[in-house]
């Protein structure tokens, strides 16, 4: 099962689910695609902002250094 897509067709549609423009479609990206709920979508990026923000803070204060 599957679709044909023009190389121009899939690049709009890779665009659209990449989109902090990373250049790959992760896990976390790909289970945006399931969810039908937008609390439960925007759950999920609130979670993973907050995850992205505590590894910058840890790299500034140098704790990932002490590892």
């Amino acid at each position: 099962m599957g679709i044909a897509l023009t190389f121009p067709d899939y690049r709009l549609i890779f665009d659209k689910i990449d989109f902090d423009n990373e250049g790959e479609i992760d896990y976390f990206k790909f289970c945006l695609l399931d969810y039908d709920k937008e609390g439960i979508r925007q759950k999920l990026f609130e979670d993973q902002k907050k995850g992205t923000d505590q590894n910058e803070a840890a790299r500034e204060s140098g704790a990932w250094e002490t590892l």
